[in-house]
């Protein structure tokens, strides 16, 4: 599978942009979509921050005040190097050719200190030379004329690299991914046998004996695969553990693989780190936060990267105390994310209305984290039966988001009207990547303001964000309380949250894609229980048919700007390719 970022002309035409003074996001948006769809999807998967979540198990802090270095060879634009900056490494990358590896370091002067140096592959120092890293991290592709990566691996240990990590695939792995957000392929039992016979790749007991040498190694898997993961599972008998939700125990063969302990034989890929680091940062950062929040946290259950590129530390105390999730972001993007999530937790609290309570926030050793009570529950995305959450969740989240009300119903006033509507359309418009869906999202922002002008409504706490996965349910549906508020807005329209969850919710549902949920709420011909949630919600708000109309219609600028105003970049033609506009 070919994963290069960027080849030839195309790499020399990006250099050339941010060599002329284009900022890093606007270059990287103009690179997307020069590239075919698949190779930009392919390409967003490795530059995000979120690829270096593993690193936070496998890698510790070292002496306290003491910077060490780590290597990272094969790409030296991905992700894992802003997080190794974040957690106090002095960096090298080693890139296959000059051009990427001066990308690489104007991506570093925005996301990162500015320290990293960037070399070619060619540049790997030689034994005994004095400059062997503290960690050296081989995180492919490499290019084939660099050899295998158990070479390689083996190469830096006798280098003098203090420790080698290694992020591979699984040769009995059942499933990969194929480099696009969310595209799993389940390997066909031809396929399956002929890796395990005579693939390339070793197990993960081989690539213990290639990292390790005869030393003790640490192991986790990127679950559900390195190029494309939300979990990192522990493979030493010490968790984190494999989350399964309700849909997972529903299979009856994943479960039994689980129980005959197949998981560690059949996980996708691996990261395998030798000599172990002792105490880990996650071990690190709950035994110094236990000192600040003065509470036992329990021990690690699960580990989530997120997909905003933030790792959550899923804690099991037992009783009143110690059940927390400590956020660490990736990237300075996710850090001002993480901070406003914490405000609004605390306006919640003060709302006295059901979410998370923070605990901490603040830096340790120099790492930010943040620190809140874990809800009981799971998210609404994992439940199964989606009569529990069309029946229980849906008027529980009407409910929820009624009471972040924050004034009376007052005429919507034409400087609201153009910083609430039009100014979002053209920021929308502007990232949009094509013309005619720019047009289309400036008549749709002019017509949604000429409906809604004089219209009285109440202004809102807005969530921002509202999907079935920030909502905490019982196993029966039971809204339990909001989760993740890092795009809330102060004072702003109502409607949108629950018309937002809904869309996703009817997207899931049907196995379609948002465009037909929306043009299905634009015709009023959304399931029955969808529709009666809606109504409710406008009900309990005093929201006119005039306004809840025209939020229908107006849809696509409201979750676009939600969007664009989390995100640190535009996906290619987005708007486009969910909505159809």
């Amino acid at each position: 599978m070919n994963l290069d970022l960027a080849k030839g002309d195309e790499a020399r035409e990006w250099l050339a942009e941010l060599d002329g003074g284009s900022t890093w996001r606007d270059a990287l948006e103009r690179h997307l979509l020069r590239i075919e769809l698949v190779r930009a999807e392919r390409t967003m998967q490795l530059l995000k921050e979120g690829r270096g979540a593993y690193v936070v198990h496998l890698l510790g802090p070292g002496e306290p005040g003491a910077r060490r270095r780590a290597w990272v060879v094969g790409n030296a634009l991905s992700g894992t190097l802003v997080v190794l900056d974040r957690l106090g490494f002095d960096v090298t990358a080693f890139a296959p050719d000059t051009t990427r590896a001066r990308v690489a370091a104007h991506r570093d002067r925005v996301l990162g200190s500015g320290r990293a140096t960037f070399r070619t592959l060619d540049e790997l120092p030689g034994t005994g030379d004095g400059q062997a890293p503290d960690v050296a991290i081989v995180e492919g592709p490499l290019p084939r004329e660099h050899g295998s990566t158990a070479r390689l691996a083996r190469e830096l240990a006798s280098r003098g690299a203090r420790q080698v990590v290694v992020v591979v695939d699984n040769r009995f792995a059942y499933k990969r991914s194929t480099g696009v957000r969310a595209d799993l392929r389940v390997q066909s039992p031809w396929r399956f046998a002929a890796n395990a016979l005579f693939g390339r790749d070793r197990s993960i007991r081989g690539w213990r004996r290639v990292v390790g040498g005869g030393r003790a190694t640490r192991a986790a898997a990127p679950y559900p695969h390195r190029w494309d993961y939300s979990l990192v599972v522990g493979l030493d008998g010490r968790g984190p553990n494999l989350f399964l939700g309700p849909g997972e125990r529903t299979n009856r063969a994943k479960m039994l693989a689980h129980r005959l302990g197949l998981f560690p034989l059949l996980a996708p890929s691996f990261a395998v780190a030798s000599p172990p680091s002792e105490p880990s940062f996650q071990e690190h950062w709950l035994a110094r936060l236990e000192e600040l929040v003065d509470e036992a946290p329990g021990r690690v259950d699960h580990f989530v990267a997120t997909r905003g590129s933030n790792v959550l530390l899923m804690t099991s105390g037992r009783r009143a105390g110690g059940r927390w999730v400590v956020r660490f972001p990736m990237g300075p993007d996710q850090e001002r994310q993480t901070r406003r999530h914490g405000a609004h937790l605390e306006r919640l609290e003060r709302l006295d209305l059901p979410a998370p309570r923070l605990l901490f926030q603040g830096r340790v050793d120099g790492v930010f984290l943040q620190v809140e009570r874990r809800l009981d529950g799971i998210n609404a995305a994992q439940l199964v039966d989606e009569r529990d959450r069309q029946e229980r969740t849906l008027p529980g989240c009407s409910r929820l988001l009624a009471r972040l009300r924050t004034t009376e119903p007052v005429p919507l006033a034409e400087t609201e009207l153009e910083r609430l509507v039009v100014a979002r359309a053209e920021l929308v418009a502007r990232r949009a990547g094509r013309e005619e869906t720019a047009a289309a999202l400036r008549t749709i922002g002019r017509e949604c303001a000429d409906a809604l002008r004089g219209v009285a409504v109440p202004r809102v706490l807005l969530h921002g964000d509202m999907r079935a996965k920030h909502v905490a349910v019982a196993p029966d549906g039971e809204v339990l309380g909001l989760l993740d508020a890092g795009c809330a807005r102060e004072r702003d329209l109502p409607y949108f949250d629950l018309l937002n969850l809904v869309l996703h919710d009817r997207k899931d549902d049907a196995g379609s894609d948002l465009g037909s949920a929306w043009r299905e709420a634009l015709a009023h011909a959304l399931p029955e229980p969808m529709e009666r949630a809606l109504d409710d919600h406008a009900a309990r708000l005093d929201l006119p048919r005039v306004y809840t109309d025209a939020m229908r219609a107006a849809y696509p600028i409201f979750v676009g700007h939600s969007a664009e105003s989390c995100w640190d970049y535009s996906r290619p033609r987005w708007i486009h390719r969910q909505l159809g506009i």
